[in-house]
């Protein structure tokens, strides 16, 4: 499960701000079209369609080490870290680069 970003407090703040301006969340939909002001989508077993002046996709957020794996072949050493990991907060990107700051100097240290 990814790490949230916010705390409930700020989260809560945030969704009352977004509905007060009107925003509304679609979950588990399939985007049918997006047009100069509206969107189309399929939900719940219809097909519906509502005014919009801005869009936002989510998806579920992950990782991806593709560019790790191909120079994998490359390189000597290969370290992945932060968010190619899988998503997280800023304290598992820091832990993250720390540690493999500290393995390059080990590596350096050795030659």
């Amino acid at each position: 499960m990814p790490a949230l970003e916010v705390g409930p407090k700020r989260r809560q703040e945030q969704l009352a701000r977004f509905d007060s301006l009107g925003g509304q969340v679609l979950a588990e939909c399939e985007l049918l079209g997006i047009t100069v002001a509206t969107v189309e989508f399929y939900c719940g077993g219809r097909e519906g369609r509502l005014p919009a002046d801005s869009v936002v996709l989510a998806g579920t957020p992950c990782g991806d080490t593709t560019l790790a794996d191909d120079l994998q072949n490359v390189a000597a050493q290969v370290f992945s870290i932060g968010d190619c990991t899988g998503s997280g907060l800023i304290a598992k990107a820091v832990a993250d680069a720390t540690r493999t700051a500290c393995a390059i100097g080990q590596v350096a240290g050795e030659q």
